[in-house]
């Protein structure tokens, strides 16, 4: 039987969608680290699109054993949810009761040991947020699974989202096995780890500024045991142009400034080469936006571009969205 799999944070999403469809096979769902899976009736693809849309992946398997009657609101947590980094609840700053919504999440996950609350906005040029202990034990370090790697990180120290865990796996689906890939702004390395497991005759080369996330990145390449893994410490741009020519695959998972970044991925990239670009921009416009910055870049790059694929990733704010654009290099 087909499923989905999606985050817990999308789980009630996915519920509302599956309900409205009719597509919802069972009143029961499993439960992962990470995910929360679904057995679906297959026969409804405008449906499963539209879920896909919304961030959830159709899967052939079902974790292992009994599904659990689906609870998805926890008593007394925030109503928007929470995000789970493996052993660590984030919930947001704005929530007043924070200590009740910690002790319901708690004693609803065997895998979560800590709560923490935002304490203030991602800042600066490595993206780092404050966090406040809640409840649990106390740490700030992050022990997250996500499709088969194992990541250890501060979650003070670097930028992790959890939300990019369908592209990071669907990315790793369109590679292919022996190719060349840089991934730029590789943070701990949840893109760049997962295409080499997966591909293990790739040669992956990780780009990460942040000394910090960069010395995370190293330690997680030897946890998930893979020598086909370069960590690079440095700027995108100018560690990129060192490699000319050398790229089958670019994977920008920067949405704030990756668009000023694609001179250089037009220097990195083989002809026929496919990049992966990610952007925020106005609801209306993010599509339009991109295109126009990728058609800006390969002119200026004296090459051509031919956009393949664009979806929205998620809702980043009232009005903005985040879009990722797949093109190759003609």
């Amino acid at each position: 039987m087909l499923g989905i799999r999606t985050t817990r944070r999308k789980a009630a999403d996915a519920v509302k969608i599956l309900k409205s469809s009719r597509l919802l096979a069972e009143t029961t769902a499993k439960h992962s680290d990470s995910y929360v899976y679904f057995n679906i009736d297959s026969t409804d693809e405008k449906a499963k699109k539209l879920l896909v849309e919304h961030g959830a992946e159709v899967v052939s398997r079902m974790p292992p054993g009994p599904g659990k009657r689906l609870h998805l609101k926890v008593p007394g947590a925030p109503k928007s949810g929470y995000e789970a980094l493996g052993n660590i609840a984030i919930i947001d700053g704005s929530i007043e009761d924070k200590k009740s919504a910690a002790e319901s999440i708690l004693a609803a996950s065997k895998s979560i040991r800590t709560v923490v609350s935002k304490a203030g906005a991602v800042r600066g040029e490595y993206r780092l947020r404050s966090f406040s202990h809640v409840l649990g034990e106390r740490t700030f370090m992050a022990d997250y699974t996500e499709n088969g790697c194992r990541f250890i990180f501060d979650i003070r120290k670097t930028f992790f989202s959890g939300k990019l865990s369908f592209e990071r796996s669907r990315i790793s689906s369109l590679a292919k096995d022996g190719e060349n890939v840089i991934v730029m702004f590789a943070g701990v390395g949840p893109f760049a780890i997962e295409i080499a497991r997966h591909h293990k005759r790739s040669n992956v080369v990780a780009i990460e500024l942040n000394a910090a996330a960069c010395r995370y990145l190293r330690r997680n390449i030897a946890l998930n045991k893979l020598t086909n893994v370069a960590a690079v410490e440095g700027d995108a741009a100018s560690a990129a142009v060192k490699y000319k020519g050398y790229a089958d695959r670019i994977v920008m998972p920067l949405p704030k400034d990756a668009l000023s970044f694609l001179g250089a991925a037009f220097a990195a990239a083989k002809k026929g080469a496919t990049v992966h670009v990610y952007s925020f921009g106005k609801r209306e416009s993010a599509f339009a936006d991109a295109r126009e910055a990728i058609e800006r870049a390969a002119s200026k790059a004296r090459a051509k571009s031919k956009i393949v694929f664009q979806r929205k990733v998620r809702d980043y704010s009232a009005g903005d969205i985040e879009v990722v654009t797949d093109f190759i290099v003609l």
